[in-house]
This record gives structure tokens, sequence and C-alpha cells, in this order.
């Protein structure tokens, strides 16, 4: 079996475990998951004037919600923001507890924007990245679009050194952190060489520390 077969499989055996979840199963998971994300929030201090960006999305197909978690972020001071696509990467619209949705391509809703008020990848300081599968190297399966591996190959390890592709200082600071229901979690999965790794993963249930190979119950 190929890679790109592998990781087929597994989007459709998860994707199947995601569509079971009834609404109570998911709100509940919700809220586990912004009591974790409040707990590891007080780590994502900044010492400039500037509120933190924190980068999340509108969920999905049985994806956990994050709304919960950026009200209590946006209660913390931080701004909060979603992805919109824009060819074949992201930029991020903010997302405030008055803001109009709209409808987004591939069915997804995203803020109704202007497009001199979206922040670039490298503006962000935390990314909670939605998710397929992960595992306990911080490998990352999405759902195949490629559209965060390609809107943030500049915290992918060979590029490093790289500040042709708009690395700046702040993105080395950049915390890209996978957010998922638990059972998403895997041993190993199969990786491509353009993947970015996870820094951190936050589940219902747990904290994953990809640096220091360690799980937290």
């Amino acid at each position: 079996m190929t890679t790109e077969e592998q990781r087929l499989k597994i989007r459709k055996d998860m994707l199947g475990k995601r569509g079971q979840l009834s609404e109570s199963e998911l709100h509940l998971a919700g809220d586990r998951l912004a009591e974790r994300i409040e707990e590891n929030s007080k780590a994502w201090g900044n010492t400039t004037d500037k509120p933190i960006v924190i980068a999340g999305y509108l969920a999905l197909g049985g994806e956990i919600s994050l709304d919960a978690s950026m009200n209590r972020l946006r209660q913390q001071g931080m701004l909060t923001c979603v992805p919109v696509i824009e060819g074949d990467k992201m930029r991020f619209a903010q997302l405030t507890n008055d803001t109009t949705l709209v409808a987004g391509k591939y069915g997804i809703k995203i803020p109704e924007y202007k497009a001199s008020d979206l922040l670039d990848a490298t503006e962000l300081n935390i990314i909670l990245a939605p998710l397929v599968a992960f595992d306990n190297s911080g490998n990352r399966i999405g759902m195949g679009g490629g559209y965060y591996d390609r809107t943030f190959a500049h915290l992918h390890p060979d590029n490093a050194n790289d500040n042709s592709i708009g690395k700046t200082t702040a993105s080395q600071l950049q915390k890209l952190i996978g957010v998922a229901h638990d059972f998403q979690y895997l041993q190993q999965v199969p990786v491509e060489s353009w993947d970015v790794p996870l820094t951190m993963a936050l589940t219902d249930h747990s904290t994953y520390l990809f640096a220091a190979g360690e799980k937290s119950p």
C-alpha cells in the first residue's frame, strides 16, 4: 500500500468515527477542549503591547469545536481569526462575537471581511489547526487539500534558514498546535516530505508535547 493509499484509508476511518458523534458528544468535547486550551494559553504570553493573535477554525463534519475556546481566548484579550482561502494558500480574517458569517469555499463558513483587513500567516502567534489524525511525533494528516502545509511552509524544518518564503522573526516563535478528538491520535501516521509537523496537540482528554516526546493526562 502506498503512502497516499494509507493516508486515504486513515481519512476514511477517522471521518467515519467523527461522523458518528452526536451533538451532545461534540458539545462536551468542545467544552473539555476549551478548558485544556485555556490552561495552556497561560504560557502564550507576549512581551509586546500588541494582542496575541490566535488562528482557529469553524468546525465542520464532526471536527472538535473551537467556539468555546475562542470565546475564552477573546475574554483574555487575544485576537482570534479563522482561515480564508486565497488561491492555494490561506489568509486570516478576524473573528469576534459579532462577526457576520458567510459561505466560503467547500461550504465552510467564513467571516464577512475586507481584503485589506486580512492577516498573513506570519502575523499569527498561535495556530490551532484541525486535522484528521496525528501521531506521537507530531505528524499530521489533514483533509488532503494541503492548505496548512503550503501556508505554513516557513515552519517546516527544512526551511528553517530560508528567508525567501516570507519567514519573519515573529514567525520563528509561532506554534502550530493540532486540535482533535482524542481518538484521532495514532502511534504513527504515514508522512510526506512537505508535511509541516505540529509543535503540540490538544484534545478533549490530553496534551501532547512533541518536542519533549511527552503526553500529559
